[in-house]
């Protein structure tokens, strides 16, 4: 969908969405309206069949409202806090965006993008907000449909990697750590951490073990 567009600039992204809107005959009638007149944008926007969440005006009047963002139609600046995680650190720019219309933070790793559940998150809701199909969830996450999720729970919306990035090549294991944690934590499918590993599909790492996420394990070990 257009909210997961990722752009080197927020300038890009102004741009290619006002030329998206202007594009199609749809939206037309929204240039009729007042450029100012944000509420009647936002109605309109859902009206024209824009979102599909019915929430959507009032999420985005809200948002607008919260951050003051209609004064920058008078040519007023603005400052709005940029987003941190955890005690200070900075999130990366390249591994972080926000579904604004969701109000979701969107992370990456291993060129694939992921939510954190939150307090109150069901697989239901997070289908429904993240427009993705049932399948696609418990797909990318090698869950079950419908799973029950837990808070701060990492949670895939692209499909996983045959291997992780050029600077994970190994993961040592820990103590009660598992192939699937370990499948989550780098962004590889389990299937291929398995084959890489020469690990019967089931079985699980001890403490200490080299876990292989790009190359092959060597025969010899």
């Amino acid at each position: 969908g257009e909210c997961f567009r990722k752009y080197r600039t927020p300038e890009k992204s102004f741009q290619d969405h006002s030329e998206f809107l202007r594009g199609a005959r749809r939206y037309a009638f929204l240039f009729d309206l007042d450029p100012t007149d944000y509420k009647g944008w936002a109605y309109g926007l859902k009206k024209a069949g824009y979102a599909t969440d019915p929430q959507y005006p009032k999420k985005l009047i809200r948002i607008i409202e919260e951050h003051k963002l209609y004064a920058l139609d008078s040519g007023v600046e603005i400052s709005i806090e940029s987003p941190t995680k955890g005690m200070g650190e900075e999130i990366d720019p390249e591994n972080f965006s926000i579904d604004i219309f969701n109000q979701r933070k969107l992370y990456m790793k291993n060129r694939i993008k992921y939510i954190v559940v939150q307090s109150g998150d069901t697989y239901e809701n997070l289908t429904r907000d993240l427009e993705l199909m049932p399948w696609q969830l418990a797909n990318y996450n090698e869950i079950e449909r419908g799973a029950k999720l837990k808070e701060g729970q990492e949670l895939f919306i692209q499909p996983k990697r045959r291997k992780a990035e050029i600077n994970h090549q190994l993961h040592i294991a820990e103590e009660g750590e598992t192939m699937y944690d370990i499948s989550q934590m780098y962004g590889v499918r389990l299937k291929w951490l398995y084959r890489r590993n020469r690990i019967e599909q089931g079985d699980e790492p001890v403490a200490g073990e080299k876990i292989y996420l790009r190359g092959k394990r060597p025969k010899s070990e």
